[in-house]
């Protein structure tokens, strides 16, 4: 259908040509007349055929040159817009390979940040115990990297396994230290202060760390790993609370020495 289009135009140029000739050769057999001036009707009918031949030849021409720039107006207007839907389409999936990107940086970022707070913290765990200097950082490190690990998401379930496990290791010598306590006497301030770290009270950033693990079933991590970090933090409060209690008991305990030893003169006398 498009060639027999093109084709029109150049079969018109064709026959209009064509006729001219046969117009024109029918003029010059009118020069054969002895009265070549004289003017009959088959003299006008050629001269009229003639005008008429020059007029449809010179319109077809006229027609066939704007035919012609306008389809070179038409492939160019189609060919602009072609390239700008291109354009546009090689920017969307550049923009979608970006974003892809950046997802899979920023997993790999979390990962490597949760290794690298899980092997901190691990190598204390395997060198000390609840008696040592700054024990309780430990929990806060490998609290930090369970979070990462479950950002990361269901890939990382071995190493959420793995940190929850740790987490109890911490948990378990901290207990073994209470329950080795002497009554209500208070340990050294040492071991003490690790009691006091543990409770993670005033530290904004293990409590936002807390947060991402309990909403971390938004990623597709199991509740079975998100219910037992909620069983050691219960127990981990609860050792809190006992230790704390402890203390008071002391305390009170000291307090009523300390006033039964100033009465006890007043008694003498």
């Amino acid at each position: 259908m498009g060639t027999e289009f093109r084709l029109r135009p150049q079969i018109s140029i064709w026959l209009s040509s064509i006729a001219l000739f046969f117009a024109l050769l029918a003029a010059g057999f009118t020069f054969f007349r002895t009265t070549p001036m004289e003017a009959d009707w088959l003299g006008i009918l050629v001269g009229i055929l003639a005008l008429s031949t020059t007029i449809l030849l010179g319109w077809q021409i006229i027609s066939y040159i704007g035919f012609k720039d306008e389809v070179k107006k038409e492939m160019e207007k189609t060919k602009a817009e072609l390239k700008e839907t291109t354009d546009n389409i090689d920017n969307m999936i550049q923009q979608k390979i970006n974003e892809t990107q950046n997802i899979i940086y920023k997993k790999n970022e979390l990962y490597i940040q949760g290794s690298i707070a899980y092997l901190e913290a691990y190598a204390k765990i395997l060198k000390d115990d609840a008696t040592s200097d700054n024990y309780s950082f430990a929990y806060g490190s490998l609290v930090n990297s369970l979070n990462c690990y479950c950002k990361y998401g269901c890939a990382a379930e071995v190493n959420i396994d793995k940190c929850l496990s740790a987490l109890k290791r911490i948990i378990s010598d901290f207990d073994n230290l209470q329950k080795q306590r002497h009554g209500d006497n208070p340990f050294n301030q040492y071991i003490q202060k690790n009691f006091s770290d543990l409770e993670f009270s005033r530290d904004n950033l293990f409590a936002k760390l807390k947060a991402g693990i309990l909403e971390s079933n938004k990623t597709g991590i199991p509740q079975k790993y998100i219910d037992e970090f909620l069983e050691i933090e219960e127990e981990r409060k609860r050792i809190i609370e006992q230790n704390k209690l402890s203390i008071a008991k002391w305390e009170t305990k000291m307090k009523l020495d300390n006033q039964n030893k100033n009465k006890a003169p007043d008694n003498k006398e």
